[in-house]
This record gives C-alpha cells, structure tokens and sequence, in this order.
C-alpha cells in the first residue's frame, strides 16, 4: 500500500532503475551485457531512440566482430586476446628491470625482450637511454632477467625481486603461444587478418572482460540483498555507496522557474566518456559503474517504495527480477510465472486422469453412434421398438465387449 502512495514518475523511474541493474545481473553473454545496458540506460534517463545503436558503434558486441570468422577462427580469437593480456601483465611484471617481453616465438622457442640502457648506468626518468633488443631462449630467460635484476638493483639481492607470479606470467605466455601455434597450423590461413583483429580490438576485448567482472560482483551483490539483513555492511556493497556519493548532482532552475535536480547522466556527456573510454580501460569502467551506482542505490533507499524487499531470485531460471508489488508468494520472474510450476509427479498423474477421461468418453461416443445407426437399421426392417432397443444394446456389446 506504501508504494501506492508514490507519485507515479517516480515509481516508475524506480522501476527502470531496478530493470538496468537486474538485466544487466541476468545477462548470458557480454554482448548481451552491452545491449541491455545501453537499452536500459536509454529508458532509464530518456536518451534519444537511437542511443543504443549509437553507443554500440564506439562499443561493439563481439558478434559484430567475428560474424565473418568460422568458430574455429573464432576460438583463435579470443585465445589472441587473452594472449595479449597476458603479454600485458607480463610486462608489468619485468617493468622494474626496465624491459619488456616484445613477444615469444613458439617455433625457435625464444623471447623478444626489449631492454632499456641508460647512458648514465642508473634508471632515472630524465635521462637518456636507448633500447637494446635481445633474442633469448626459453630456458635461459630466468637467468637473463636476473642479470638485468642484479645490474639495476645491487643493494636489494636479498629480495628476490624474480617473482613466483614474474615465473608464473611467463610460463602462461609460453603456454598459450604454443596452442595458438597449433591453431594456426591446423585451421586457418588468415592468421594475420586474425592476429590484426585481436590487436585492433583489444580495448574492446577488455571492456568486455570488464563488463562481466562487473556483473559478477553486481550478482554477488543482490544475492547478499537477497538473503541478508545486514547487506549494507558488506564490503561490496560499500564500495558501490562510495562510487554513488561520488557522482556529481546539481540543482538547476527549469523554464518554469523550478529548482529542480539535474539529471546525473546526460546523453552528450556520456557520448563525451564514450570516446574517452575508447582509449582508458580506467574511464570505460565507469561507463558501467557509476549508472549502476546510482541505479541500485537509488533504487534501494525509499522506504516507500521498498526496493530492498522486492528483489528477488526466480525460484526456476535463478534469474534476478525485482517484484511487482510486495508480494512474499512471488517465487517467479514474469516470464516464468506464466509456466506451469505444479510438481511433475502431480502433473503426471493429471496427464494420466486427464487422457482416461478423454478415452472414456470416446469410448462412450462409440457406442452410442453403434447403437443409433444399428436401431434405426431394425427400425427400417420392421422390429418393435423394444426388439430394435434390445437388438441393437446386444449389438453394440458384441461389437464393443
């Protein structure tokens, strides 16, 4: 009855709210997380119609990606991109010696590392240096990143700066070359076109990755909701209160001379992030966070409304879905409340009731049209109607014992 006592708008921007957050949860595929979430945000503060194809054009779906590719291709792909990434914490790993792993070559089994030589000996940022590029085998790699380490880092040998995770990246970059060596040789002659792909899309890969990180902490998040009072303590949720108290909101005078709030996301600013984002994985992950933020905060914090109360969890897909009215007896999301849920032992024997009836009265139609078309046949030869009744009853039996 309390939400009733809503005005109506904003009931239904609450409404929205709580959909992007429950979508977005609910998504089988990143491309499907992209979709939602741009179609959601686009309902939610009322973007124009063709947002979302707008935004999936600086952010595709993988789909738009690899449609051309067979899944072969496909599944070297998405191996590439994780290579990259891979590549990329590597790198992270050596950048205090002052090198990088150029690449790997499965064939000759060698590293490319490109280290960096200051004229002065000593790695200061403001000093000259020039890069010297080293072809090193795979079993010698250790020992060469030790010497750069004992070259830079004299005083601190007691600290094995070659770390279990340094030995761990490079093994993992050693290990997906030779399956994509394999790939290559077995399945594709278009590496190269491939190998392109994968580099000309690695941002997109990543906000991809990003997306579905996002998701599983969001899930992670109203399943605590869900079934704990003390949600709102949980660490997680914390880190979302903090990323709402950070979104900037202002009031503004309207052409009706009304001190009104402003709107926090406005779709040319957003377009603005888009291409920001486009080149700072940092800033594409708050294109995800800060509308979920606000949505599930604010969807979460009127009392009247009772946001907290009608999340819920569809008792037969295990999707999110938030309720339509208080109501403890919603076990289902609308599209499987509209299945039938009785047990399959009881919808048996109903099925079984239900086909003998359907038998027994055909049976019975059987017999009667049996006896009408063998009486008015007695009729026709003459019999009494109680001999016709008794010969056509006799009839039927023996027809149909």
């Amino acid at each position: 009855m309390m939400a009733k006592a809503m005005d109506k708008k904003e009931q239904d921007k609450l409404e929205k709210y709580g959909k992007l957050v429950c979508q977005f949860a609910n998504a089988k595929k990143t491309d499907d997380i992209l979709i939602s979430f741009f179609n959601n945000l686009q309902s939610a503060f009322n973007f124009s119609k063709n947002f979302t194809k707008k935004a999936l054009k600086q952010f595709p779906t993988k789909k738009i990606i690899t449609d051309s590719l067979t899944d072969r291709e496909n599944e070297l792909l998405e191996i590439l991109w994780k290579r990259n990434n891979i590549l990329k914490s590597c790198n992270a790993e050596l950048s205090h010696i002052y090198c990088h792993v150029d690449k790997y070559d499965p064939i000759k089994e060698t590293f490319t590392i490109i280290a960096r030589i200051y004229f002065e000996g000593i790695p200061d940022k403001n000093q000259d240096y020039f890069e010297d590029t080293h072809l090193i085998l795979k079993k010698e790699t250790e020992e060469f990143i030790r010497y750069k380490i004992e070259s830079y880092y004299d005083n601190y040998l007691d600290k094995d700066i070659f770390t279990d995770k340094s030995k761990e990246v490079l093994e993992a970059l050693v290990a997906i070359c030779h399956n994509i060596e394999e790939i290559r040789q077995g399945a594709t002659n278009r590496f190269a076109e491939i190998e392109k792909l994968a580099e000309t899309y690695q941002d997109i890969y990543c906000l991809h990755n990003y997306a579905k990180e996002n998701q599983e902490n969001i899930k992670s998040i109203l399943l605590k909701i869900i079934k704990s009072k003390n949600a709102y303590e949980a660490k997680a949720f914390k880190t979302i209160l903090d990323g709402y108290n950070k979104i900037k909101t202002e009031y503004i005078v309207n052409k009706k001379h009304e001190l009104v709030l402003k709107e926090p996301f406005i779709e040319e600013n957003f377009f603005k992030d888009l291409q920001v984002a486009k080149t700072n994985i940092s800033e594409a992950q708050l294109l995800f966070n800060n509308p979920i933020n606000y949505c599930l905060v604010e969807y979460l914090k009127n009392p009247k409304y009772s946001g907290k109360e009608k999340i819920s969890i569809c008792q037969d897909c295990e999707c999110f879905f938030c309720k339509s009215k208080l109501n403890r007896y919603q076990r289902y999301c609308p599209i499987c409340s509209k299945k039938n849920h009785t047990p399959k032992d009881i919808q048996a024997k109903r099925t079984k009731t239900s086909r003998a009836a359907k038998k027994k009265r055909e049976v019975t139609e059987k017999r009667k049209e049996l006896y009408e078309e063998k009486y008015k046949q007695l009729i026709k030869e003459k019999f009494s109607e109680k001999e016709a009744q008794q010969f056509a009853k006799q009839y039927v039996i023996e027809q149909m014992p």
